[in-house]
């Protein structure tokens, strides 16, 4: 999971402005996410894709827009709602206090509560994952407590040694373990965590002999997240949690 900076002047975060306005200009009709065309959908998702970088917003792997030359099973993306809609009075008494009494419908079309997402695993599938594993019957009535909008929240994730994703806030953990699943072996989301760290490293050891300083970690770091700023690689939140120790360490010598 990465930190997610919405842009809430995107084109699709202005083209849905202008749909919810034009519907409820319209006699008789309220704005609602299900109301929407599929053209406004489309242009919140090409939105939301952006400003992630094309990865899921919860297990960071590629997704792309259906219809699109790298588009293929497993990887389409879709549009997910970080306060659910149609929620049970038992999610909503599990919401934190200030968002208790929250307006259904002004959620369900407020860009800020929109995210890019995975399919989730195959239909009918055991093993699901990301907005999927929320809707499992064992994880409906429980919101999300960690949110990838939120900066403090993604500072406070680590990962094993063997590629596991985890947290020290124990709630956040819970989430990102049980409610989105990320750790499921069916997924391989540890071996590819692993496996692109170790790539990076071999990269650094090809680039440098000797001690590395602090100058040369942070622009390495700098460098990584300019050079994927539109497409990010997939599992990046490693990458940038490995590199983020070796400059503390490195501030320390």
């Amino acid at each position: 999971m990465l930190y997610i900076e919405k842009n809430s002047n995107s084109r699709g975060a202005n083209a849905l402005r202008n749909a919810c306005h034009a519907l409820d200009s319209t006699p008789d009709t309220e704005a609602s996410y299900d109301k929407l065309d599929s053209s406004v959908r489309r242009e919140v998702l090409e939105s939301l894709l952006q400003e992630q970088g094309h990865v899921c917003a919860y297990c960071m792997r590629r997704i792309c827009l259906s219809g699109h030359p790298k588009a293929k099973v497993g990887n389409t993306a879709a549009i997910e709602h970080y306060i659910v809609q149609n929620p049970s009075e038992e999610y909503r008494e599990r919401l934190p206090d200030e968002l208790k009494s929250y307006d259904e419908r002004a959620y369900s079309i407020d860009y800020k509560n929109l995210l890019a997402v995975c399919p989730g695993g195959s239909e009918g599938a055991t093993a699901q994952c990301c907005d999927k594993s929320r809707t499992l019957k064992s994880n409906v009535n429980q919101p999300l407590r960690i949110d990838p909008t939120n900066e403090t929240h993604i500072k406070r994730i680590e990962y094993y040694t063997d590629g596991r994703i985890y947290s020290n806030n124990p709630d956040h953990n819970v989430d990102l373990d049980q409610l989105l699943n990320l750790n499921e072996p069916a997924f391989s989301f540890a071996q590819n965590r692993l496996a692109t760290l170790q790539s990076l490293q071999r990269k650094i050891q090809d680039t440098f002999s000797g001690e590395i300083s602090l100058e040369q970690w942070t622009k390495y770091r700098n460098s990584l997240v300019a050079a994927e700023a539109t497409e990010k690689p997939p599992y990046l939140g490693i990458l940038l949690w490995w590199l983020d120790k070796k400059i503390r360490k490195a501030s320390r010598r």
